[in-house]
């Protein structure tokens, strides 16, 4: 569930994102068109202004006539969109359209080629566009009415607003004109190189925003849509059953296996001497019981970092962080493949470079798994018992090639399957294979441990035929770490 709910977080983040930044690419690809298509407007009415104005000159410095006012009448009427024809003197108007001759004083004019006003005083209010002709000290403006221009702004500004500055004054689609420079952000801009005037958009956030909920709900609905599908497939991936050898993969990378310990007690009375090292596989909370992986590890090989695992888990929590103040060995498995490895010592020297003097350690080896006349495995051995290594042949009895194994791997320690000691008492036969194991081990001067204990009468019956350590669910389960230490501080080690 928690990958499913990543899942569909990343998809629907990632998805969105894309769907964000194509949109604001096309937002602002389209009002850069939109800019373009009003500079084409405009730059259209202010040359035919422009040319009505070029028209004009001869009245530029006549006297204020009836003459001179009809024809600035007459070029008003035949001129689109421009609302007032004006003579100045030194930038004081004496001459309109409008109102004919003008008082001196009464209204002047600003010495710039385009501009933005309202001050005209016969419309006062009223949005305008200057243009403006000069010659010496007298001059021709034309007055451009500005809800033509607020409207093709408002028809461009569907996306986002639209602005036109001036040399003086700016106007937005609410047709309103500012005489404060422009201050608000901008990230486009287009410049009439014929005109002067500059439009200005802004395209930000909050828009792209915007336009992508007005205008991309089926787009965000199959976003959700395959956001929902991915989360849904990696629901299912993510309970799929893997094959075996991946799940032990896995448990490797993830250090699921971990050491649990069982101790082993010798004498009169019994105390710990030393302890058998177990995995166990801990998988979503759950127990694996070993009989169901380690075959397998040992099949493909796993079975040789599952154990440096347990070898470095065990030093570091165990062997040199415990206090011990006796003798104590460390009983370790360890399969054919890795008795066979080059690696096998440099494993084991990670243990056996920092364990105590007092610290033994021990491998355990099943006979069904030794190979035979192997020498790597002869190497292996003989230089790890010169580093102080002890031997145990494990589950003594349950191989086919016993007499064999010994004569080529001579052990030290030879352990009693628990097979034949859980038939003490009750069967004759496992009385006479203890008999005959506790005599080779004689024989060949190797200590014996019996596994499987779990009766105080199996232990007094083990008593008669040798001295031997014992092992099994009599004394203790295999613990983990925490609690094999309480164990071992309530027996006294």
């Amino acid at each position: 569930m928690t990958l499913a709910l990543i899942t569909f977080l990343i998809c629907l983040a990632v998805a969105t994102t894309m769907f964000y930044l194509q949109t604001a690419h096309w937002v602002r690809d389209q009002q850069y068109e939109n800019m373009r298509r009003v500079q084409q407007q405009l730059d259209l009415l202010f040359g035919h202004v422009e040319r009505s104005a070029q028209s004009l000159q001869p009245l530029i410095g006549m006297p204020c006539t009836a003459v001179t006012v009809a024809a600035l009448r007459k070029w008003l009427a035949i001129t689109p969109n421009v609302g007032n024809i004006e003579l100045t003197i030194s930038g004081n108007v004496y001459c309109s359209s409008l109102s004919g001759v003008v008082p001196p004083g009464w209204e002047r004019r600003e010495a710039l080629r385009l501009y933005l006003t309202t001050g005209i005083r016969t419309l006062p209010g009223h949005p305008f566009v200057i243009f403006h002709l000069q010659r010496g000290d007298n001059g021709l403006y034309t007055s451009t009415d500005g809800y033509y221009i607020r409207s093709v702004l408002d028809a461009a500004s569907g996306l986002a607003p639209i602005v036109i500055t001036t040399a003086q004054g700016w106007m937005a689609q609410d047709g309103i004109v500012h005489t404060l420079p422009y201050t608000r952000k901008e990230n486009a801009l287009i410049h009439s190189n014929a005109y002067g005037y500059q439009l200005i958009t802004y395209v930000g956030k909050r828009e792209v925003i915007a336009i992508s909920l007005k205008s991309g709900r089926m787009m965000m609905g199959s976003i959700l849509i395959l956001a929902a599908f991915m989360a849904f497939a990696s629901y299912l991936w993510s309970g799929r059953s893997l094959a075996p050898e991946k799940l032990l993969q896995f448990a490797i990378k993830n250090r699921e296996f971990h050491p649990y310990y069982q101790p082993i007690v010798k004498g009169d009375p019994l105390k710990p001497v030393g302890c058998e090292v177990l995995v166990r596989w801990l998988h979503q909370g759950k127990i694996i019981p070993p009989d169901q992986f380690i075959p397998l590890a040992e099949q493909t090989g796993l079975i040789i970092p599952i154990t440096c695992q347990l070898i470095r888990d065990v030093t570091d929590h165990f062997v040199t962080s415990y206090p011990f103040q006796k003798p104590f060995y460390i009983s370790l498995n360890i399969g054919a493949h890795h008795l066979q490895s080059d690696t096998l010592e440099t494993d084991l020297d990670y243990l056996l470079t920092r364990a105590e003097d007092h610290i033994r350690l021990v491998l355990e080896i099943t006979e069904r798994e030794i190979i035979v006349g192997d020498s790597r495995i002869k190497r292996n051995i003989d230089r790890l018992k010169a580093r102080g290594v002890r031997f145990a042949l494990d589950d003594f009895g349950t191989g086919s090639s016993t007499l064999e194994t010994l004569h080529f791997t001579p052990v030290e320690l030879i352990k009693i399957d628990k097979l034949f000691t859980a038939g003490i008492g009750s069967n004759e036969l496992c009385h006479a294979i203890i008999a005959n194991i506790t005599d080779l081990a004689k024989r060949v001067n190797a200590d014996l441990i019996a596994e499987g204990v779990e009766t105080k009468e199996q232990v007094a019956y083990l008593r008669q035929q040798d001295e031997m350590a014992f092992q099994g669910y009599l004394f203790s389960r295999p613990l983990p770490l925490d609690s094999f230490k309480k164990w071992l501080k309530a027996a006294g080690v």
